[in-house]
């Protein structure tokens, strides 16, 4: 009966409490694993859901930049003077002298598509008709020979790239020097040349 009102030795009373520190340790560490775990998972989330975000805004700014490259194109072609035009089967309906378009049949496919006289022939099915200076004879008969040839052999329907040549002449003319008329253009016809020529006779129906 005295041992019970004896004080409890200390080492007694801790192991008697030993189970019950155990189990609340294990419950506070499998909550917080569990914390941890779900904040993990939540952090993914929101990283992919960030990823997502950026790759739609790259794509955005992407075609942003596609629809603003392809109006200033369009500007720029516009604005110069450029004009690229798909002819089918059937005669062109133009004449050119070199590479300069001297004549248009009314009511051809020249016509209809807006060649005008003045308008330089500058590209056939994709291939650049080459340059040359005014007083470039040598020059200007190898371009009048490579565009009769492309005219006749390229296929239809075909592409003809012309740029008018009072656009052109703008680029060239100095500040202080008045535009010069339209006789003394780069691509006017020259006496020395074999005359103009269909661009019909070249490429057949």
């Amino acid at each position: 009966q005295v041992c019970r009102f004896l004080p409890e030795c200390p080492r007694t009373a801790a192991s008697r409490v030993a189970p019950f520190v155990a189990i609340g340790r294990s419950d506070t560490m499998d909550f917080w694993k569990a914390a941890a775990v779900a904040a993990q998972e939540q952090a993914d989330a929101v990283k992919k859901a960030a990823r997502e975000q950026v790759k739609e805004l790259k794509m955005g700014a992407l075609e942003l930049a596609e629809d603003i490259y392809g109006s200033a194109e369009a500007f720029k072609k516009k604005s110069s003077g450029d004009k690229e035009l798909e002819f089918k089967s059937g005669p062109l309906g133009f004449r050119l002298d070199g590479t300069l378009v001297i004549s248009v049949e009314p009511g051809s496919q020249a016509d209809t598509l807006g060649v005008e006289g003045g308008d330089r022939l500058a590209a056939v099915a994709g291939y650049s008709v080459p340059e040359f200076e005014p007083d470039d004879f040598e020059g200007e008969q190898r371009a009048m020979k490579l565009v009769k040839k492309w005219l006749k052999e390229m296929p239809r329907p075909s592409t003809l790239s012309f740029v008018t040549v009072a656009c052109a002449e703008d680029d060239l003319v100095e500040d202080d020097e008045a535009p010069a008329p339209a006789q003394a253009a780069s691509w006017s016809p020259r006496a020395e040349s074999s005359g103009p020529a269909s661009a019909d006779e070249a490429a057949p129906a």
